[in-house]
């Protein structure tokens, strides 16, 4: 699976068994979100923290991608607190 502009959708969501995909699923998954239910996590600053856990050291993408993980479930970036995620990908 390569990352990239060729990326698509299907393999965004189910990225598994290296960091930086699990950073691009969990961000992937929290964008989608934010057109779905609207938590506090905007496009803007989701592309933002993309950025900076693509320029940080391994450990920072992985508490980025944490942190995308958070706001999908209704954590918010930074933990706080807004309603849980209602978006679930088709089968």
């Amino acid at each position: 699976m390569k990352y990239g502009a060729r990326m698509t959708l299907w393999e965004a969501l189910h990225g598994r068994g290296d960091l930086y995909m699990t950073l691009v699923r969990e961000a992937t998954t929290a964008l989608l979100n934010y057109y779905n239910s609207s938590p506090p996590l905007y496009p803007l600053d989701l592309i933002l923290q993309m950025n900076k856990a693509l320029l940080g050291p391994p450990r920072q993408a992985l508490r980025i991608a944490l942190d995308f993980k958070k706001s999908s479930f209704g954590g918010g970036v930074g933990g706080g607190s807004t309603g849980a995620c209602s978006f679930s990908p088709c089968s």
